[in-house]
């Protein structure tokens, strides 16, 4: 009912470890200018960190094999040919990224917004090959797509929790990101989009209706509800006593704290769940579990707020 390999955790951080690279590197570009400059900056340390933990994680999968399962509750096996042509595509794309480590101490001095576009190709590479086919076709199609959203969903949702959490005592930082807020929510949308079209594009060849398969459906409804709730009424209070430069009273503050657990928790079970096929709970038992680590991590912020 639960089995869990090395290999298996190694994939899992693997995938979070280059989901929180690409978008670091991502919004780090996009947020790089003179108004949201101090934001960027707060990025960077999650770029090298990241950075040297997939660095890490792609070292022992080397090693080993690693299975790729989709999202939504709806699994695929890449094949061990394709695996191993994987990580032949990658090395160049390593050595790279080993480079770009390197030397990020300068260059995220001289050139940051070149250095964070550079972390987010390199990223977006890496991440979209963890399978590679021996021809173009829709599987590969749906590799790529399945691998890629997750630097617009996880690593997105990663890089905004850690933004809330640094700049949660000071207003003017908390401002600033307010109000980039919708961007990051429709880029975490799209993500979404993504994966649920490279999931149809396997439908037929891997649906599996079981508990596994409807217990995601919820998560998936779940982060739905909680996105429109929270980019919606829950930022726009925010932001009207962050324009008068005024506090975030403490019932909305932890309102938000709610909902960003839940979706920070939401998106990492998504994703462990995707590279730990072997857990045959039943629904009840999942949903239970998944609502618990809800509670631990929602009494965990408010002992950090």
């Amino acid at each position: 009912m639960f089995e869990v390999s090395l290999f298996e955790i190694v994939a899992f951080l693997r995938q979070v470890s280059g989901a929180l690279v690409g978008a670091a590197g991502l919004h780090g570009w996009l947020l790089f200018n003179r108004q949201h400059g101090k934001l960027s900056r707060l990025i960077e340390p999650l770029l090298i960190g990241g950075a040297l933990a997939y660095l890490s994680t792609w070292i022992i999968g080397f090693v080993g094999h690693s299975l790729a399962y989709a999202h939504v509750g709806i699994s695929i096996h890449p094949t061990i040919n394709d695996i191993a042509r994987s990580y032949m595509v990658q090395l160049p794309l390593v050595v790279v990224l080993v480079t770009l480590l390197g030397t990020s101490k300068r260059g995220l001095v001289r050139a940051p917004r070149l250095y964070h576009f550079l972390y987010f190709v390199v990223m977006s590479l890496l991440i979209s090959t963890y399978a590679v086919s021996d021809h173009l076709d829709i599987r590969q199609v749906s590799y790529v797509w399945h691998g890629w959203h997750s630097i617009l969903t996880l690593g997105t949702v990663l890089v905004l929790d850690y933004l809330f959490f640094v700049c949660r005592n000071k207003r003017k930082i908390l401002a600033k990101l307010t109000e980039s807020f919708d961007r990051f929510t429709i880029l975490i949308l799209s993500g979404l989009a993504i994966d649920m079209m490279s999931t149809y594009l396997i439908l037929n060849e891997a649906l599996q209706r079981n508990a596994r398969f409807f217990f995601m459906q919820t998560v998936v409804g779940i982060l739905l509800i909680n996105g429109i709730l929270l980019s919606g009424p829950l930022t726009r209070h925010a932001k009207k006593y962050l324009q008068k430069e005024r506090d975030i009273p403490k019932p909305l503050h932890t309102a938000m704290g709610l909902f960003g657990v839940i979706s920070f928790v939401s998106w990492n079970t998504i994703t462990f769940l995707d590279f730990v096929p072997n857990i045959s709970l039943p629904y009840i038992a999942l949903a239970s579990i998944y609502a618990t680590v809800i509670a631990c991590g929602f009494v965990i912020h408010l002992r950090n707020t």
